[in-house]
Formats: structure tokens, C-alpha cells, sequence
């Protein structure tokens, strides 16, 4: 199958699950990925509204990776909240790792804003699943541990 039909039922399958008549609430990083889908949410005329969640790691950089998203918002009228987390700090106390850290406080922040009637949406490339089964197969994961991200929970 080509990309361009992959495409076409991609948009269909997000359409229809996402804009019936429920916010769709976007994690944002700033990266490819998320604008990507930033992106398309918005010009599928979906509602839409932009979370981004500073994880403090990288100083200037996690400042202007907010500052982006922020301005990519603003420009096309994109609501958007932002949330700091200093999650080196966080991870420390919990003993837990930067990765797994971030990922809880990420998903916790999503959560919180989407409440009981919005759908959380956030994007995945291909090598963030792969990343994911190598993580969960170095730590020794059985048959069922072996998948990525799922696609819907």
C-alpha cells in the first residue's frame, strides 16, 4: 500500500475518532512529531488545545522548545497551557528514571486537562516504538511485553 492511501485512511481514522464534537487535548513537545500533529488536529478544524510540558532537562533549550510552541499557537489561535516539572529533581526523589519520570508527569498533566470529556492525543514515530520494545526487552520483558505504544487506551 503507498504512503498516499496510508495517508487518506490515517486522516479518516483521526477524524472520525477525534472531532466528534470532544476536545482533543495535544502533548506538544515542540518536535516534529507533535507539530506534526499539532498541525493537522488544527486544519482538520478539530478543538483543539496545545499542552506542553517543560521537563527542565535542558536549560535555554527546554525554555525555547516551550517558547516555540507557544508562538505556533499563538499565531494561529491555538489554546495552549504550559506546565514546568523540574524532572531530574522529581526523579531523584521518587527513584525512578529522567524517561519514565517525564513520562508520568507528562501523561498526569494531559490527563489533568482533558478531565472526563477530552481526548488526550500524542504522537509516536516508528523509532518511538521500537525504542519502547527495546526498553521493555532489555528489561527482560516476556511474549507480552514485546509491543510498542498502544494506539489507544
Amino acid at each position: 500500500m503507498s504512503n498516499r492511501r496510508n495517508a487518506g485512511r490515517l486522516e479518516e481514522k483521526f477524524l472520525l475518532a477525534l472531532t466528534e464534537g470532544r476536545r482533543v487535548v495535544a502533548g506538544v513537545s515542540g518536535g516534529a512529531d507533535s507539530m506534526a500533529m499539532l498541525h493537522f488536529l488544527w486544519e482538520s478544524g478539530a478543538d483543539v488545545l496545545a499542552a506542553h510540558l517543560n521537563h527542565c532537562l535542558r536549560g535555554a533549550e527546554s525554555d525555547g522548545d516551550e517558547a516555540f510552541v507557544r508562538e505556533f499557537c499563538r499565531e494561529r489561535g491555538i489554546p495552549f497551557r504550559a506546565r514546568r516539572a523540574d524532572i531530574a529533581a522529581l526523579a531523584r526523589r521518587d527513584g525512578l528514571g529522567e524517561v519514565e519520570c517525564g513520562r508520568r508527569e507528562r501523561y498526569a498533566f494531559l490527563l489533568e486537562l482533558a478531565g472526563e470529556d477530552a481526548v488526550v492525543a500524542t504522537a509516536h514515530t516508528l523509532s518511538d516504538q521500537l525504542e519502547t520494545m527495546l526498553f521493555r526487552l532489555a528489561r527482560g520483558t516476556g511474549p507480552d511485553g514485546l509491543s510498542g505504544i498502544p494506539e489507544q487506551r
